[in-house]
């Protein structure tokens, strides 16, 4: 009978059992006229094993398409508005903490802070630089007469810079609770760039009621 284990095995030497010199000698003979010694059978190699299936080894390259890149958030913060309402509520920001959340909560690649610029407050302004904001300076108009508040209004200047930017960032956060930003944020929310409205507490301008599913009001 067949049995296909046959070849995984080697074959058993075969010892030669002694023979007379008189016979030996007739039997080499022999073998010289028949064309010499006959060479020896090489030995088979163990053949591997055959599976009824191939194991197939499938890489996986993770690439990114052009379509899933990671989205340019900008955030517009008006400082004077932010940090006059966390002082109402008798707080006081953490300008690089709230940095920082606008950056890991929200993904703002950019933060331009509109602030007024006294030359004093010098210490102040690298501080903001440092947290990792841009900061836009506006000039402090200051009156020779101490009963009229200093000015430095920077709402142009934040409308401004929103619309000069706006082909570079995907959406875009207005961080201020003031109504003059009313036609600012419609534009955005008309043109699908409007991420959020933050606004530092639940005291914000009844204008931006309209958009109340995208506001975020800093209740302390």
């Amino acid at each position: 009978m067949f049995n296909p284990l046959k070849s995984l095995f080697k074959k058993p030497k075969v010892v030669a059992k002694s023979v007379a010199p008189s016979a030996a000698a007739a039997a080499a003979n022999g073998a010289g006229l028949a064309g010499g010694p006959e060479n020896p059978r090489p030995l088979r190699s163990r053949p591997r094993p055959v599976y009824p299936y191939r194991r197939r080894v499938i890489r996986h390259t993770l690439r990114r398409s052009p379509s899933a890149r990671i989205p340019e958030v900008y955030a517009f913060v008006d400082s004077q508005n932010l940090n006059q309402g966390v002082l109402s509520q008798g707080g006081k920001l953490d300008f690089k903490k709230f940095r920082q959340y606008l950056k890991l909560k929200h993904g703002v690649t950019k933060a331009f802070l509109f602030i007024g610029y006294v030359e004093e407050n010098k210490v102040l302004y690298d501080y903001l630089k440092r947290s990792g904001y841009i900061c836009v300076y506006k000039k402090v108009i200051e009156y020779k007469d101490k009963d009229i508040a200093t000015k430095g209004n920077i709402d142009a200047d934040l409308v401004l810079h929103t619309m000069i930017e706006f082909p570079h960032y995907d959406k875009a956060i207005i961080v201020s609770g003031d109504g003059d930003f009313y036609p600012l944020i419609e534009y955005l929310k008309e043109k699908n760039k409007l991420l959020k409205v933050i606004t530092p507490n639940k005291k914000y301008s009844s204008l931006l009621l309209k958009f109340l599913p995208d506001i975020i009001s800093m209740e302390l």
